[in-house]
């Protein structure tokens, strides 16, 4: 155990994180994953060593974790999930997309598992000035990818469809004052989306979406 059962406030905070984790993910790994969750939401980082839990329940829900990217080892030349290997051994660090914690956060207070909530929080918290419009760019984003069998599976986006994303809206009216580059490095950095680097005949780098914001609960 991470967290001090005694503590009643952290009990409350634990019970609804359980419970929103519920609505995702099998309810045998609630009240574990929510135990790794909880401080990693509050401290961003966590190590290996810290996590106590046998070794093969603390490897399985780390795999888990790690695959829906409610964490990421610790590295300091990359953003791309792709490159950032999950080791499973002792000195490994993880840390939590700024996205992530407030998804993880709101959890906690409500019960409930709101990826819009969590894009929206992270945006304003950045001071970003055009939320709606680029909340509308990530459900357009979000659609595009839903429409492709194989993509879907992925969560993998692509250059022309990140393009089309941005015609739609701005036939909407509504992206007047989004610019394509801004916007994708706004998302990169809240570990909303990532670049996953393929070889394919379109420019530029295909984007992987966070599964954990991509499915709404």
């Amino acid at each position: 155990m991470i967290i001090k059962q005694e503590d009643k406030a952290i009990k409350k905070y634990l019970g609804r994180l359980k419970s929103a984790i519920e609505k995702r993910f099998p309810k045998e790994f609630s009240k574990p994953l929510a135990e790794i969750l909880y401080p990693l939401a509050k401290n961003r980082i966590i190590s290996y060593d810290k996590i106590q839990l046998e070794k093969e329940q603390k490897d399985e829900l780390l795999f888990l974790a790690y695959n829906e990217r409610l964490l990421l080892p610790v590295a300091l030349k990359t953003l791309a999930w792709n490159s950032r290997p999950l080791t499973l051994r002792s000195g490994e660090r993880y840390e939590m997309p700024p996205a992530i914690q407030y998804l993880i956060r709101h959890a906690e207070k409500t019960g409930e598992w709101s990826p819009e909530h969590a894009v929206r929080s992270y945006l304003e918290v950045i001071g970003e000035p055009n939320v709606e419009i680029l909340l509308t760019f990530f459900q357009e984003m979000k659609r595009q990818v839903s429409r492709s069998k194989t993509l879907s599976k992925t969560k993998k986006i692509t250059p022309v469809l990140l393009k089309r994303c941005l015609r739609n809206i701005h036939a909407k009216q509504l992206a007047t004052k989004l610019e394509l580059g801004k916007t994708i490095a706004k998302l990169k950095g809240g570990g909303i989306i990532s670049p996953f680097f393929l070889k394919i005949p379109e420019k530029g780098p295909c984007y992987e979406i966070n599964p954990s914001v991509f499915f709404d609960c």
